[in-house]
């Protein structure tokens, strides 16, 4: 066998001390595991051990792809974008809101403007900027230092834009304009605002606006965190109209953050325009007079609607107490905190979601109802003696010693309690509706459901009902029925509700939808909102029955005092009990003139009791709106 050149003979090797000498002698095909190995790996890997590193190793491996994957699939787009914000600022142009006008053109709101400033997290470079920066604000805004300090030591855990001061004039924003060149981080905004020429008249029909809360972007993803939206009233329920679109410019800015370039420039478009039913002029003075029974009335919650019968355009809406609506466009937190706790409630709107006992205000409907079902007729009279005894109950009339014999035309002329308890509860001798009638018949007047009125917060009111009493486990009784046909125990309804149910009376059988908004300018563009109406189907005859009824009252029976306006009226009075302890509620309801309906008006005076303050407060609109 021929020897092998390359083969060293055992023990060939003169210098042992060489490093990494091995007596041994490998050949062939083996691998030569290095002492750092052999410690741990002895004579070669069990089976375990071999697993057991595989898996480390493909676990640390997989680890890396996953945290890999994180930065460049999920958080990839964040870094991009902080890096373009590294590189572009934009500046957010506010879209004006569109103008509100009263129904001749007078503008109602005015947009003002204010400026706030803000800082941005994500484009503060380093906390020497960040320093930087701080000391250069708390030098032009010193009352905002504690939050410039917060936000300098904090910037690196924020994410979102922090607003650090507001309700900047115009003057003050100039430096910081100036600062905002130099700082990509820096943010000065103007905020569009309203103001409310007669704030405390029209707050309740206007509504206001104010910066968009937290959990109004929730469900408004499409708003900015400084976006003004419309929070009561007509700025509320038009909002998607009255709203512009904002705009915005786009800055190149170097590293240091100081402004280069503009890259793109989108203008705002500013909301449309809206105009109302309302006429500005009526509105302060029903405002007026209503005050005045407020504060004849010791202070007493007052409210009233004036609306157009024939289509159902409100022309002027009030509730007492009112409130400065241009608080909210101040954001003054002591004055704010007062509206909120105010024990009077001033920002609730008692025209449209105040539901109160209608009082003998719904007499006019259970006559309706017993004409149409013929259980009475214009002629059909009862003898009032001063009230029924019903077992040992006994309902009164309000006069002692009753009316005398009583048609249904007397009846509401007068108010007779005894008739209209007979009409709609009966007694031994005469049937009666009956309560299913009743509320029947109230249902077709509107009751117990919104009006559809175009403003924020409405309320259904309530009409009570046989099965109603027996979801709560009780019996209805007859002397239910009594209370329910002169408008008294569980019935609730709304003064807007009232001035509908009245409007039907005023023109020949129709529900009209009672409504604030009259048409939408787009431009040059005029787009004239419709609503819908509903015919009650209440015969013509029994119509012009309550009609003679309702004008009987101003010429002999419980609303006199409306003799002193310049055009025949007709109307029904009412008094609502709603507490043992307190006095009642006091209603008018009227229109005019009696031939042909232009107006209908409501007053309504908490415990007013039947001291003429609702009365009086109508006499005096109708007076100036039909002399004027």
């Amino acid at each position: 066998m021929k020897s092998n050149p390359f083969a060293l003979k055992h023990n060939t090797v003169r210098d042992r001390g060489l490093r990494e000498f091995r007596s041994t002698r490998s050949e062939g095909d083996t691998f030569l595991f290095l002492p750092i190995f052999s410690g741990w790996l002895g004579r070669g890997l069990k089976h375990r051990q071999l697993y057991a590193f595989s898996v480390l190793i493909f676990g640390l491996l997989g680890i890396l792809f996953l945290r890999v994957s994180y930065l460049q699939v999920i958080r990839g787009q964040s870094f991009f974008t902080r890096a373009e914000q590294n590189r572009i600022k934009t500046v957010v142009l506010r879209a004006p809101r569109g103008i509100i006008y009263d129904r001749v053109g007078e503008p109602l709101v005015a947009n003002t403007v204010s400026y706030t400033l803000s800082l941005n997290p994500q484009l503060v470079k380093d906390d020497a900027q960040a320093s930087e920066l701080g000391l250069r604000l708390m030098e032009l805004v010193p009352d905002s230092s504690e939050d410039i300090r917060q936000f300098t030591h904090d910037y690196k855990r924020l994410d979102m834009l922090r607003e650090i001061a507001s309700n900047l004039t115009y003057e003050q924003s100039l430096p910081l304009q100036a600062l905002a060149a130099e700082y990509a981080a820096l943010q000065v905004a103007y905020v569009p605002a309203r103001h409310i020429t007669n704030g405390r008249s029209m707050a309740h029909l206007l509504g206001y606006t104010s910066l968009v809360t937290p959990q109004e972007l929730a469900t408004h993803p499409d708003y900015g965190l400084q976006e003004v939206i419309g929070k009561d009233g007509v700025e509320r329920f038009y909002e998607n109209s009255l709203r512009g679109r904002d705009g915005s410019i786009q800055i190149e800015v170097d590293a240091r953050g100081s402004e280069k370039d503009e890259v793109r420039h989108r203008d705002a478009l500013r909301g449309n325009d809206l105009v109302l039913t309302v006429d500005e002029q009526a509105q302060e003075q029903l405002f007026s007079v209503m005050t005045a029974a407020t504060r004849q009335n010791g202070g007493k919650p007052s409210s009233a609607v004036a609306m157009d019968p024939n289509n159902g355009e409100i022309i002027a809406l009030v509730s007492i107490p009112s409130y400065d609506p241009n608080v909210f466009a101040s954001r003054d937190s002591v004055q704010l905190q007062g509206l909120l706790t105010d024990d009077s409630r001033p920002l609730f709107n008692r025209a449209i979601a105040g539901a109160y006992p209608a009082g003998s205000i719904f007499k006019l409907a259970v006559a309706a109802a017993g004409m149409e079902e013929r259980v009475i007729n214009a002629t059909t009279a009862i003898n009032s003696t001063g009230g029924i005894l019903l077992g040992t109950h006994f309902y009164p009339d309000w006069k002692l010693g009753g009316h005398g014999v009583t048609n249904v035309t007397k009846a509401i002329a007068e108010s007779v309690n005894t008739f209209f308890y007979l009409l709609g509860g009966g007694d031994d001798n005469v049937p009666g509706l009956g309560v299913d009638t009743i509320t029947r018949y109230a249902k077709r007047f509107g009751f117990g459901t919104p009006t559809g009125v175009d403003l924020a917060g409405e309320s259904d009111g309530f009409i009570p009902s046989r099965e109603w009493k027996e979801r709560r486990g009780e019996r209805w009784y007859q002397g239910d029925t009594y209370n329910l046909s002169i408008g008294q125990g569980d019935l609730l309804v709304t003064p807007v509700q009232i001035a509908r149910y009245v409007s039907v009376f005023a023109n020949g059988g129709t529900l009209v939808t009672p409504h604030v908004g009259k048409e939408i300018l787009s431009g040059a563009d005029r787009r004239t909102l419709a609503y819908g109406t509903t015919r009650t189907d209440i015969s013509q005859n029994t119509l012009s029955i309550i009609r003679q009824g309702m004008r009987r009252t101003v010429i002999s029976g419980t609303a006199q005092g409306l003799q002193a306006v310049p055009v025949p009226v007709a109307a029904k009075t009412g008094t609502a009990q709603f507490s043992s302890v307190k006095d009642a509620h006091s209603w008018l309801a009227a229109f005019a003139p009696y031939d042909k309906p232009s107006l209908v008006v409501v007053t309504q005076v908490e415990e007013g009791d039947d001291r003429g303050y609702a009365v009086a407060a109508a006499r005096d609109f109708m007076k100036w709106y039909f002399d004027r």
